[in-house]
């Protein structure tokens, strides 16, 4: 190799490794207490976001407090019907509930109902529930039993509702 082309591999392997090290910081986690500047610059990152705030002669990067969203009964709700409440049980191996529901159109309906019991990954099926009511008036509240023909899993679980059949 001559003398030059070593100079311009070195000059290129430089000039690779310059590059590679700025991705490399640039793309770097923030945390909070971390060193940053301009005091008053603000960077997101996931779902967080971050300011640069000045303490004295330090600026530190600082975490925003997350912002919860508040859930309702709301996510319970299909084009007509709304599941206000609901008390679970197994009787004799098999799942059970106890629901209040909610004619939210605006003429009275009839309904065939599932509630959805997820396993503890909150993903996979685990049991499903079957109810139905005749005539609710609009606006009107009525109990609906469910029942399944499985136990219900044991501990904590999530629940989805819909409305399989309306008329």
């Amino acid at each position: 190799m001559t003398k030059n082309s070593q100079r311009n591999l070195l000059a290129f392997a430089l000039i690779a490794f310059a590059f590679a090290t700025l991705t490399t910081t640039s793309h770097a986690a923030i945390k909070n207490g971390d060193a940053c500047a301009p005091a008053g610059a603000t960077f997101k990152q996931g779902a967080t976001t971050f300011t640069c705030t000045q303490s004295g002669k330090k600026a530190a990067w600082k975490a925003a407090a997350p912002v919860v969203k508040k859930t309702t009964s709301s996510a319970l709700t299909s084009k007509s019907f709304r599941l206000e409440s609901a008390k679970f049980n197994s009787d004799y191996g098999m799942g059970r509930a106890t629901a209040r529901v909610t004619n939210i159109s605006k003429s009275s309906k009839s309904a065939v109902f599932t509630i959805t019991i997820f396993g503890s990954d909150g993903k996979s099926v685990a049991t499903t529930l079957a109810g139905a009511v005749m005539g609710i008036d609009a606006g009107a509240t009525a109990t609906v039993d469910f029942i399944g023909s499985v136990a219900l899993p044991k501990g904590a679980f999530t629940y989805g509702f819909q409305v399989d059949m309306e008329y």
